[in-house]
């Protein structure tokens, strides 16, 4: 029987090694946005539209659609000129609109006086429907320029206008009589007898 002294000694159990602990990583430097390429051609670009932008602001549109174009075709393909090229083209578009509207050759003259007296341009108006009546113009065209001159304060060529009108169509007669442009003219005699003629009389 095997005493104390020649016991076999049990080999002893290394320690399990310590848990590991998650390692905090250093927290990484914040990543800057890119920061826009800042180019003599951008400068170039933030000038020229800048000039194109001036005359708009003047109402140059002949002035300011040729560089506000330059500068759509130059730059719509420079990626970091898109912003310029864009705010050109939307530029562009409101000078295209008014040199438009101010192209007048060839139209009807009776629609531009339309056009003109409906936005209160009122010499304007007159002038066009002149010069449809100089063309041999309606009965609308001759009540539109009483009308016109009515509210002018041309108050005898007004009468002789509707006059033109009534004859060629005795509508325009209760037209006029209900129409807000003839206020101004509406107690004259000559208007009272031209739109409310006694009898059968007619003008």
């Amino acid at each position: 029987m095997p005493t104390a002294k020649n016991k076999p000694v049990s080999k002893a159990r290394p320690a399990p090694p310590p848990p590991k602990t998650a390692r905090r990583r250093a927290p990484s430097a914040a990543v800057a946005p890119p920061q826009p390429r800042w180019s003599e051609q951008y400068e170039l670009a933030v000038k020229d539209y800048a000039s194109a932008v001036e005359k708009v602001q003047s109402r140059d549109w002949a002035g300011a659609r040729p560089l506000l174009n330059a500068l759509v075709k130059k730059y719509s393909t420079e990626p970091d000129l898109l912003d310029v090229a864009d705010r050109a083209r939307a530029y562009l578009k409101v000078c295209e609109r008014r040199l438009g509207e101010n192209d007048t050759a060839g139209q009807d003259p009776f629609l531009l006086g339309v056009y003109h007296s409906n936005r209160g341009e009122f010499d304007e108006a007159l002038k066009q429907f002149e010069r449809a009546a100089s063309e041999g113009g309606s009965d609308r065209t001759h009540y539109a320029l009483a009308a016109i001159r009515a509210q002018r304060g041309d108050h005898k060529g007004a009468i002789a206008s509707l006059h033109q009108a009534i004859r060629a169509d005795d509508r325009n007669r209760l037209y006029a009589l209900n129409d807000p442009d003839f206020d101004s003219i509406r107690d004259e005699p000559e208007f009272i007898d031209l739109v409310e003629p006694e009898g059968d009389g007619g003008e």
